[in-house]
């Protein structure tokens, strides 16, 4: 073995044959080192491949899903300001199954749900390094911090829409059922919407819902704007680098 040579050149003072048994020992460390450090690279690039082709897959639906909450929330300040401004016949217009969607729709505070499984992970494990781009880790932490701190405020009622509007409707023709409504329950309809209209308090939690649907949607459109940018970068020389 190379060591027992380099000992025994050692002893014998052979110090020529010691030197260059010293540098093949010294390369073969070296050529050992930068194989391990290749392997581990390599293990690492496969990761974060694999891991770009997940944060892609979690993007693709949120785009998706703000898109269906930019159409309801659309619908909601149309609807809110129909009934506010008295354009009651828009509000029922066609038939009623589209009406109770609408004021369905005028009702609305959810906020849709961001899938963040796979970053969780990354930042959990402590492997988010793995994503070798630091401007994209970047926009990625900043595009859940901010949904997660606006979560909170946009899920908080403004006004007292709701419960008027539900009140207003007369207990036997549930919104949920006007699907299945003849035209008399929507002159009934159409009557409980005038009457709501005159509620002293309609107006001003009328507003306050439109303010609330306004700012939920221009929130909306801008998640969706980092969302479509982050999958973008992925999907472009990050993706094709992985």
């Amino acid at each position: 073995m190379i060591l027992r040579r380099v000992a025994k050149s050692i002893r014998a003072r052979d110090w020529f044959s010691f030197s260059i048994e010293f540098a093949i020992v010294v390369a073969g460390v070296f050529i050992g080192i930068q194989v391990a450090n290749w392997n581990a690279d390599r293990l690492e690039r496969s990761e974060e491949a694999g891991y770009v082709l997940r944060l892609a897959a979690d993007l693709r639906p949120d785009i998706r899903t703000y898109d269906a909450f930019l159409e309801i929330y659309r619908v909601k300040q149309e609807t809110i300001l129909a009934l506010r401004d008295a354009l009651l016949a828009s509000v029922i217009a066609g038939d009623l199954k589209d009406a109770a969607l609408r004021l369905e729709y005028s009702l609305y505070k959810a906020i849709p749900a961001q899938r963040r499984a796979t970053f969780d992970e990354l930042v959990g494990s402590g492997t988010l390094r793995l994503v070798r781009n630091d401007g994209f880790r970047a926009e990625l932490s900043d595009y859940h911090a901010h949904y997660a701190q606006l979560s909170e405020v946009l899920a908080m009622p403004l006004g007292d829409y709701a419960r008027l509007l539900v009140g207003a409707i007369p207990g036997e023709i549930p919104i949920e059922n006007l699907q299945q409504a003849d035209e008399a329950t929507g002159a009934r309809l159409l009557v409980a919407l005038e009457e709501l209209r005159a509620h002293p308090a309609f107006e001003a939690a009328a507003n306050a819902e439109i303010y609330y649907g306004r700012d939920m949607h221009n929130h909306l459109l801008g998640f969706r704007a980092d969302a479509a940018g982050l999958l973008q970068m992925l999907e472009g020389p990050m993706g094709s680098n992985g």
